[in-house]
This record gives structure tokens, C-alpha cells and sequence, in this order.
């Protein structure tokens, strides 16, 4: 019994939060679907009403997650230029993601 307990306790455990910190871009884009990020294109569209973003728009949906994409968003609001700084901070958030 005593081996079995030391052999549990020196096994250290795996850390997901690291491995997910590494990994995020990865995970989020194998897991979306085309759709799913049109219906985030469709939306950034409605919401600033800028069609000639739509390539900036679309590498947004695939490479974040709509957490980082409605934080933004949110941040965005109010300010002088939405899209300006909406764009800014996407751009900040892709470098990250590389």
C-alpha cells in the first residue's frame, strides 16, 4: 500500500492551464466551423458597417475567440472611432496569437 501512495504523490500533475495558455489559437480554430465564423463576420459587419474589413473580420473569427472578440467590442464602444480602435486592438490580440 505504501508504494502505491509514494508512487501517486511523486507523480506530478498534468497542467492543462499551461498546455490551453500555449495552445489556445490552435484549439479555438480547429473547433469552429465555417459557419460559425460567418455568422462572426456577419456580425462585426452589422456592427460597424464596414464591408471592406471583411478579410481583417474573417482572420479575427478563425484565429480568437468570441470572448477576446466581445471584449473588444465592448472596449470599442463609446470611443471616437469604433472601428479604428475595435481594429487596433485586433491586431494586438492576432500578434498574441502567433
Amino acid at each position: 500500500m505504501e508504494k502505491i501512495e509514494q508512487t501517486l504523490a511523486s507523480r506530478s500533475s498534468y497542467d492543462h492551464k499551461k498546455f490551453n495558455e500555449l495552445n489556445t489559437h490552435k484549439i479555438i480554430r480547429n473547433h469552429k466551423s465555417v459557419n460559425q465564423v460567418d455568422g462572426i463576420v456577419a456580425r462585426l459587419v452589422d456592427r460597424f458597417r464596414s464591408e471592406s474589413h471583411i478579410p481583417l473580420f474573417r482572420r479575427v473569427g478563425w484565429d480568437l475567440s468570441e470572448a477576446v472578440i466581445n471584449n473588444a467590442i465592448e472596449a470599442s464602444t463609446g470611443k471616437n472611432s469604433e472601428l479604428a480602435y475595435f481594429i487596433t486592438c485586433m491586431k494586438r490580440e492576432l500578434r498574441k496569437a502567433k
